[in-house]
């Protein structure tokens, strides 16, 4: 490989990483027909029925879903795109200019252009509402808008995107559509936003078994490299069904692949291509063991962890009665153990994978890391220990 390599022949098919869509969207068929629905409905210049929220653990898959939607609209005339990005949203007067499309004398509102000493000024324009700034902009185009770790916002601004969206939506075609962890309902309620709560809610969690082989063959295959059925029932569960740990071991396998020169994924090439990929899953690991610390939840999650491992999923009650039982004195208090659920919800180590109230873990394999940091000895949550074998001492 030189220096002048095309970057994707040296990464090949995969693509892992924020911000990147993966070569093949794997097990998101229902939440794409919802979204293709929804750009038929803009294209057709109709209002869409309500906002949509995607919410689930980091890594899940919420922003390649977003980067796919943004392709989609885009390809398909007549509808305009924006990317709201809440760490350039500090107020509301950024919100409003980033929702404004301005005309060429817009511009200049403001500005001031001159001629050998004569000098025009352009006057400043009034600050119109957000809705009505929002109106004259969709009374254009049908507009696509979306918010990508939404989870961020600032309170007023969203409060005022989420009103606009209530106001203008309702009648015109303006679709808004947000992305955050689970953290993010618990913080569009702090909005207390106008019936916020009426969007189409889509949790993006892990993959089923067949989704997560599709997400791992079809690139693969692609490239004209076939995966031993062995050696596929061995990757699926490396990657714990987990969108982002697909394509880091996909890009391991088919870097070993092709330095091997195979045309074929074996048991012995897949054995190969695993340390890299537990190396780079080790340090995703080590950072949101690293936010545990920050935020003293460690305890709470081994024993959480525990919990998960002896009894399958949870309630809340359950899950607080753990830490009641199990957590030392730090976590008598009725209200430290609250907080200590939500704030592992909020991390994504535990998840509410359907709309009933019981916790699954996030990712089991989390788990097991966090369990092993403490006890190497301690059995897996996942039953195939935190690297897809046995449970080993840190640094092994």
């Amino acid at each position: 490989m030189t220096g002048s390599a095309d970057p994707s022949e040296v990464l090949g098919p995969f693509r892992a990483g924020a911000g990147r869509l993966p070569p093949h969207l794997a097990g998101r068929e229902a939440e794409q027909s919802l979204l293709r629905l929804r750009l038929q409905i803009l294209r057709s210049s109709a209002a869409p029925p309500n906002e949509v929220l995607l919410y689930g653990p980091r890594g899940s898959g919420k922003t390649a879903l977003l980067l796919w939607l943004e392709e989609q609209a885009r390809s398909q005339p007549g509808i305009e795109v924006v990317r709201l990005f809440p760490s350039s949203l500090p107020d509301l007067r950024a919100l409003t200019e980033a929702l404004r499309r301005r005309s060429w004398v817009e511009q200049l509102t403001g500005a001031e252009a001159g001629w050998r000493g004569f000098r025009l000024r352009f006057a400043a324009r009034g600050s119109d509402p957000l809705a009505e700034i929002l109106q004259r902009r969709v009374s254009r185009t049908p507009l696509l808008a979306v918010v990508d770790e939404a989870h961020t916002l600032d309170i007023a601004v969203g409060r005022a995107l989420l009103n606009a969206s209530q106001f203008v939506g309702g009648t015109m075609p303006f679709q808004l559509v947000l992305a955050g962890t689970p953290h993010v309902r618990a913080h569009l309620r702090r909005m207390g936003a106008s019936f916020w709560n009426r969007a189409r809610m889509l949790r993006i969690g892990r993959l089923t078994e067949q989704a997560a082989a599709d997400a791992l063959v079809r690139p693969l295959r692609a490239e004209g490299i076939r995966v031993e059925p062995g050696a596929l029932a061995d990757m699926v569960r490396a990657s714990q069904n987990y969108p982002y740990f697909i394509q880091l071991l996909g890009q391991a396998v088919w870097l070993q692949t092709a330095g091997a020169g195979s045309d074929r994924v074996t048991a012995r090439i897949l054995r190969a291509a695993l340390p890299a990929f537990g190396a780079e899953r080790d340090n995703y690991y080590l950072d949101r063991f690293n936010e545990l610390i920050e935020l003293r939840l460690v305890g709470a999650a081994r024993v959480a962890a525990r919990a998960f491992r002896e009894r399958g999923p949870l309630t809340h009650e359950e899950v607080r009665a753990a830490l009641g039982a199990e957590g030392g004195e730090e976590f008598q208090d009725a209200d430290a153990r609250y907080a200590a659920v939500r704030h592992l919800e909020q991390l994504g180590f535990l998840w509410q994978p359907k709309p009933r109230p019981f916790y699954e873990p996030g990712i089991p394999s989390l788990m097991d890391y966090v369990l092993e940091a403490a006890d190497p000895g301690e059995a897996p949550v996942s039953g195939a220990g935190a690297s897809g074998s046995a449970p080993r001492r840190p640094g092994e």
